[in-house]
């Protein structure tokens, strides 16, 4: 079926104009009148292709750059959204009520940052300033999330390490045992408030410096 428009030096072009018409979808880069079907779209690894053997020419659609790039930031952004909630104390209070200061979805966590390096891996994106800039926000919420699980784990750690402590402290609490629990306990206290500090959100690092005081 031929319908307008001008073709590229291989005898193709990106559909951008009535392409349901023509059988096509909006993005779609497709050949025409015999054009090279031997060539490889700029995408690494198209997602659809069909031929048409007839008594003049081959054609061949390939998935557009632009679309495949997006569709790799968009999966990224749906993970991400969720994620970016998990490290919201407010929205942690209603969801995990009984312990809101907690370690989040892992499951999550990780699908995010399988989908951001999925997105990284694709040249594309960057070829878009668009696309380019949707991706530094996904790396945002990346950081935001590994200073948050970083923060959760270290005062967990500062909470059994007050017990060994005060445990120490009840036997003898002149021991060397007691001395060092007790300067081991400053310095963890101490990189917890500064990983503490990092995070993201006032009324999460609030919650988080309530429960992790153990003076």
């Amino acid at each position: 079926m031929a319908h307008s428009g001008r073709t590229d030096a291989n005898g193709g072009h990106t559909c951008r104009t009535n392409c349901e018409k023509w059988g096509l979808s909006y993005g779609q880069y497709h050949y025409h009148n015999g054009g090279t079907t031997q060539k490889t779209s700029t995408s690494k690894s198209p997602q659809s292709s069909s031929s048409k053997t007839g008594n003049t020419k081959t054609e061949t659609i390939h998935v557009d750059p632009y679309t495949q790039a997006e569709t790799l930031i968009k999966t990224a952004e749906s993970y991400a959204g969720s994620l970016k909630w998990e490290t919201s104390y407010d929205y942690r209070v209603s969801k995990y009520s009984s312990n809101p200061v907690s370690q989040i979805d892992m499951k999550l966590y990780n699908n995010t940052k399988i989908a951001i390096n999925a997105a990284k891996a694709n040249t594309n994106v960057f070829l878009y300033s668009n696309l380019e800039e949707r991706l530094n926000v996904l790396n945002d919420v990346y950081l935001r999330t590994q200073a948050y699980i970083d923060a959760i784990n270290s005062g967990e750690k500062l909470l059994v390490q007050s017990q060994n402590y005060q445990s120490f402290n009840k036997q003898d609490a002149s021991s060397d045992k007691t001395k060092n629990a007790y300067n081991e306990l400053i310095k963890l206290s101490q990189k917890t408030n500064t990983m503490i500090y990092r995070v993201y959100g006032k009324s999460t690092r609030e919650a988080m410096l309530e429960k992790y005081n153990v003076e």
